[in-house]
């Protein structure tokens, strides 16, 4: 970490509420990025001369979800300089204010979500889900430049930018420019898809790394074993890889899931049963038991608080699904009564 970082933990940069929106196109000078970011001249040469940038970083290590990735993590990185926290928050916003994404973006867009992601695949015949590679590893500073010249930078600004948003060469997990760059990166890809899945009578949404389409005509194995291919072709060449072992397709009258939540019948997108299952017996054994003596029945060494905050997170994420208000409320009112 460069000296003049050690002084720059309490942020000198503007906050996002007290800052107007930048246009990129409009940036003309280093000089001009400090007037409107507040950061100084000296903190963005330092960032532009940066040969590493990993000594303003920590790692962690976060255990991956689900029983097939058991003993498996994956790698965040948490920013230590707070000018460059700061300066990337500032970035993420004013990339969020004045880019429009396109409507299959679903992901780190303001007023999008998960559940908007699968309402768009709602009661469909045939669902093909296709998973990027390593996704944020995998986008180069190369596409970030290129990114942002498409947005209307000047080079040395865009190059400037590349040295703020990357993470010696890769966009890293947890740094807040991460997602919103990743989009914009992206653009292409999402064009060419769009344009496939219309081809294909088709409907196309990206969640992050997560490709969806979907279709209510008849589709028999070998026409998706033909779009499987076209789609792998398109991500290809715009210099991904698709996660084999991701890749498949759900039929009507089977479970169909986009991001987490069941979209086989009509209407709105659901919680997958099991969770709510699941919720509804905890909350009864913790009511009829007491929740020492339930944390003690499931074998659990947890405080009756990190019990409390467990229930308190599911009912909050059942709250965030529109069809699941009511059962949310009525879960809550469970856990209130504990």
């Amino acid at each position: 970490m460069p000296d003049s970082c050690v002084n720059h933990n309490s942020p000198s940069a503007l906050t996002l509420s007290s800052m107007p929106v930048v246009k990129f196109n409009e940036l003309q000078s280093f000089g001009h990025l400090s007037l409107v970011w507040g950061v100084a001249v000296e903190d963005l040469t330092t960032i532009n001369n940066s040969a590493d940038q990993s000594g303003w970083y920590s790692e962690m290590q976060i255990p991956k979800r689900g029983k097939a990735n058991r003993d498996k993590f994956r790698t965040v990185y948490k920013l230590e300089w707070g000018i460059l926290k700061q300066l990337q928050k500032n970035i993420s916003r004013d990339i969020d204010d004045t880019n429009l994404f396109p409507d299959c973006v679903k992901g780190f867009v303001r007023g999008r979500s998960a559940v908007g992601n699968a309402k768009a695949h709602v009661d469909q015949r045939v669902i093909l889900h296709a998973d990027i590679k390593d996704f944020f590893d995998s986008i180069t500073t190369e596409q970030v430049l290129g990114a942002f010249i498409r947005l209307g930078c000047k080079k040395d600004i865009a190059n400037l930018l590349t040295k703020i948003c990357p993470l010696n060469g890769r966009l890293p997990q947890g740094a807040s420019t991460s997602p919103v760059v990743s989009n914009l990166v992206c653009s292409g890809l999402d064009s060419d898809l769009s344009a496939f899945a219309i081809r294909q009578g088709a409907r196309y949404t990206r969640y992050a790394d997560d490709l969806t389409f979907s279709t209510s005509g008849t589709s028999n194995a070998k026409e998706f074993r033909g779009i499987v291919d076209a789609v792998r072709g398109i991500v290809e060449l715009h210099g991904f890889k698709l996660r084999e072992d991701k890749t498949r397709t759900q039929r009507r009258g089977k479970s169909q899931y986009v991001t987490g939540l069941c979209v086989s019948a009509p209407g709105e997108p659901r919680a997958p049963p099991r969770v709510k299952r699941r919720l509804r017996l905890e909350l009864y054994y913790a009511k009829k038991f007491g929740i020492q003596n339930h944390l003690s029945r499931v074998n659990l060494e947890w405080t009756e608080l990190r019990l409390r905050a467990y229930f308190r997170g599911w009912i909050d994420y059942l709250h965030s699904v529109p069809a699941e208000s009511a059962v949310a409320q009525r879960l809550r009112k469970q856990l209130e009564s504990l």
